[in-house]
């Protein structure tokens, strides 16, 4: 738990009352959590959109992260016929978060079944990183074979997997990221990596059908000058002038006429495209880029890699039978 923006010196392992579901809600003993950029915003409170948790301090509500959860359902709520306890399951929780405990509760509608093909952190790894790869590349970016593709932040979970489906799709793949992460996108399957220290990616002229701004870090005019004539720029966080700056060149783009398309990266958090992500990764053509895994007691110790930008792929807290060890954390406090 925290209750004050700040680093991860500021989260706290606390015993809180086990939280009892609603009508519509699982109680899953959780197993396993990724942690996402997200988690990371609200935990330091920036940038400014991250204070939608509370303008001062993180409001109750949000004072136990972690969205991305796989455990196993231990009660359901009066209004849930079917799944029972025992079945195994996992979700993206953005709305409650909650899932860095021993026990969550949740709407029935954010759970999927997980399959027996899945371990739980493989499954807790999927949800919000793959969901957004997945609507990125295929659905809004649209990309298939031949297609030029610029990832930028690509090291992180959405990056990653974002290398891959573009790559399984026959695009050519330029991912960019820090020095200590490109090896590792070589695995990936990128055409050209790039270290954004000290090289360009994004000269006029590059032509890329899609860039996929993870990072959100470089001026958005700057990134659309490397797009084709109908390429498209979607941008999935980072800093907020360039996020708003991508809804207004978005939109002059439109009033002009343009070709090109550029706008934040929608997020549908339909739970079947969960499903469809996971599908991938059982018939092989997608793997769950796991970083490090790590028990419940140092989810410090993952805060602090994710933050300090040295997550290659998704950083994994395990809880419970998942973990190396038992906590003392239960879920939601009270009120």
């Amino acid at each position: 738990m925290y209750t004050r923006y700040g680093s991860p010196q500021e989260l706290q392992l606390v015993d809180v009352a086990v939280p009892e579901p609603r009508a519509h809600e699982l109680r899953v003993a959780v197993r396993a959590v990724s942690l996402n950029g997200s988690d990371a915003e609200f935990l330091s409170g920036s940038p400014a959109y991250a204070r939608m948790a509370g303008l001062f301090r993180p409001r109750r509500a949000f004072r136990i992260l972690g969205s991305d959860v796989a455990g196993v359902v231990d009660a359901v709520g009066a209004e849930v016929h079917d799944l029972a306890p025992g079945d195994e399951v996992y979700g993206d929780l953005f709305e409650h978060f909650g899932g860095l405990a021993e026990q969550v509760c949740a709407p029935r509608k954010r759970w999927v079944r997980k399959p027996a093909g899945l371990s739980f952190e493989q499954a807790a790894a999927l949800p919000q990183a793959g969901v957004l790869a997945w609507q990125g590349i295929c659905r809004e970016g649209g990309i298939s074979g031949g297609a030029r593709v610029l990832i930028v932040g690509a090291g992180g979970g959405v990056g990653a997997y974002g290398v891959q489906l573009a790559k399984h799709a026959g695009a050519e793949v330029t991912a960019v990221d820090g020095p200590p992460k490109l090896a590792f996108l070589r695995t990936l399957g990128a055409d050209r990596v790039v270290d954004y220290t000290n090289e360009s990616y994004a000269a006029p002229g590059e032509g890329y059908d899609l860039v996929l701004d993870i990072a959100g870090r470089r001026s958005v005019r700057e990134l659309r000058r490397a797009l084709a004539p109908t390429g498209r720029y979607l941008i999935v966080g980072g800093l907020l002038r360039n996020v708003l700056g991508a809804v207004v060149l978005g939109l002059v783009a439109r009033l002009v006429r343009s070709k090109q398309s550029l706008g934040i990266l929608p997020w549908d958090r339909d739970p079947r495209l969960v499903e469809a992500v996971a599908e991938r990764v059982l018939e092989g053509t997608l793997r769950p880029p796991i970083d490090v895994v790590v028990p419940l007691e140092r989810a410090g110790e993952a805060f602090s890699r994710l933050l300090r930008g040295e997550a290659q792929g998704k950083v994994v807290v395990t809880v419970g039978e998942g973990g190396s060890s038992r906590s003392a954390a239960r879920a939601h406090p009270p009120g």
